[in-house]
């Protein structure tokens, strides 16, 4: 792939022309080559002027109207099926036309597929109210009082991003509104949009693609700095309950298509009414049996968005956005002679943002994390602030927790750097029994976690555990 490809951005639309202007505009704003971008509008069948803004849109971009009959309530899947067909670009971008993209959008697109190959890209989808849609001086497109929400179900790869081995449906956070894929992928996989879901009138043909695009080997990407701003007017109309409907009615459609655990796992998971749905499409009799369903109340969030069991070991590994260095150290705990499941890795990269951040690019070590084959539960987690880690960390095996939660509970006992990463909320997503800070520098023999599994177990039966024969000793200790 060459350094600047050519991207094809496509965008289906019908009777939308004043959002299509600002997404257009925003498009025109890019800091990528305007000249390497081309801009496909399908339109299907719009009375609204949208041809002639098309046709008169005044930019250094190359847009063209791609003209389509109307069949459907919503012709999305079929407009961008069309779209994608007559695209010359080497990498295409499928967005909505009430989306506005911040100026680094393109080139974040083009950076995850540079650094993954056939890599399946889906951006944050950020829901904007009463956001003043008008190009400001210094190129903002967003005006004072907007208010935002990220997309509900992208919430959680934003908080628990990582390696999609480590995440239960990693392919269901890409959204139709903002995701990409290179031309010979998507030609070569067949991986085109499934105009079923048009024919039938229901949603979630974005879910049922990527999902696809998951079993044919495609590397699932989530870029947190993609964003798209989805403009959502003054008031929240996409959770009506007759886009519900239709967003059931396509989960069970993907479940008729691919029949198998894992998309009704996801169906179940996902929707709002989970027991009514699963006794709908599997009868109630099946329904009180289904995995999801005998899960425990207080089963978090965060086990239900990983569904992997509780590790005995986290390993908060710091990095400073160095790649090599910390691809080593994940490779390294690859080789582990502890079984995977004893231990989850969470990766904090002091180089990166702790937030969407528009002025910001994505890093290498967020990518890395997700494009690496391996056995543990790999998560991510921006941390900046914490780059001067080593003074910190006890190095070697002895700065094993071995209880996190009494950790967590006792922060003024420990110090303020314990204060420190609990106010960064690292702290809160250490899922382990014990906890291991470790610098991605430091040399990882074969048997490393399984000397801090070991210390951690004794210092919990000599230090935090009292004889049952004397029931007063840890008080005493403590006094």
């Amino acid at each position: 792939m060459s350094t600047r490809p050519r991207i094809s951005v496509i965008i289906p639309t019908y009777n939308r022309r004043e959002s299509l202007r600002r997404t257009l505009l925003s498009f025109a704003n890019q800091d990528y080559d305007p000249s390497s971008i081309e801009v496909l509008v399908a339109d299907t069948g719009s009375t609204d002027g949208t041809v002639e803004l098309v046709r008169d849109f005044k930019s250094d971009l190359h847009v063209r109207h791609l003209a389509l009959q109307k069949r459907f309530l919503s012709d999305a899947p079929v407009a961008r099926n069309a779209a994608a067909a007559i695209a010359s670009g080497e990498i295409l971008l499928f967005v909505d036309s009430d989306i506005v993209a911040p100026r680094h959008f393109v080139s974040e697109h083009i950076f995850c597929h540079q650094y993954v190959d056939h890599a399946f890209v889906g951006g944050a989808v950020c829901h904007m109210f009463g956001m003043k849609m008008e190009l400001e001086s210094g190129g903002s497109i967003l005006g004072a009082d907007v208010q935002a929400m990220i997309a509900p179900y992208q919430a959680g790869m934003l908080e628990f991003s990582g390696n999609p081995g480590s995440c239960r449906f990693p392919w269901s956070y890409c959204y139709g509104a903002n995701y990409s894929i290179t031309r010979k992928d998507l030609t070569a996989k067949g991986l085109w949009v499934d105009e079923n879901f048009a024919e039938k009138g229901v949603e979630a043909c974005d879910t049922e693609l990527s999902y696809r695009a998951h079993l044919l080997g495609l590397r699932i990407i989530f870029s947190r700095y993609a964003v798209a701003y989805h403009d959502l007017g003054t008031a929240p109309t996409f959770s009506s309950s007759e886009r519900t409907e239709r967003v059931i009615r396509g989960l069970e459609y993907i479940c008729k298509k691919h029949p198998c655990t894992e998309s009704t796992d996801y169906a179940a998971f996902r929707s709002q009414e989970c027991e009514a749905f699963l006794e709908k499409l599997l009868g109630a009799s099946k329904a009180r049996t289904f995995p999801v369903l005998r899960q425990p109340a207080w089963l978090s969030w965060m086990e239900r968005i990983l569904g992997a069991p509780t590790p005995t070991l986290t390993i908060l590994l710091f990095t400073t956005g160095d790649a090599g260095r910390l691809e080593k150290a994940l490779r390294a705990l690859q080789e582990q002679t502890c079984p995977h499941h004893e231990y989850e890795v969470l990766v904090c990269d002091a180089s990166a943002q702790p937030a969407v951040d528009a002025a910001r690019t994505s890093s290498e070590a967020d990518l890395l994390v997700q494009k690496l084959n391996v056995g543990y539960c790999l998560r991510y987690y921006p941390a900046a602030g914490l780059e001067n880690t080593s003074a910190h960390i006890g190095l070697g095996v002895k700065s094993c927790y071995a209880d996190a939660q009494q950790l967590r509970r006792n922060l003024s006992r420990v110090g303020w750097y314990f204060s420190l990463l609990n106010n960064h909320g690292l702290l809160g997503r250490v899922r382990g029994h014990m906890l291991k800070l470790l610098e991605d520098c430091e040399e990882i023999p074969g048997d490393y976690v399984a000397q801090c599994i070991e210390y951690g177990e004794h210092e919990l039966r000599t230090e935090l555990v009292p004889p049952v024969s004397a029931p007063g000793a840890l008080c005493q200790k403590e006094a």
